[in-house]
């Protein structure tokens, strides 16, 4: 996430948008013991707006 923050800073976006959803469909398969929730995922994400970058949290 830090590098995708970087990257978003050096194109001079102003924004990230993600969808936090633990139970998307290209994660069916994955093995979910240590996968974050979609309230801690919304957290994990949050962490990473700034001044330069907003993190553009869309809720399905």
């Amino acid at each position: 996430m830090n590098k995708l923050v970087q990257y978003a800073k050096e194109e001079e976006f102003t924004k990230i948008k993600v969808y936090p959803n633990p139970n998307a469909d290209n994660f069916k398969k994955d093995k979910k013991a240590n996968a974050l929730n979609k309230e801690q995922l919304i957290s994990f994400y949050q962490k990473f707006v700034d001044k330069e970058i907003k993190i553009d949290i869309e809720l399905l």
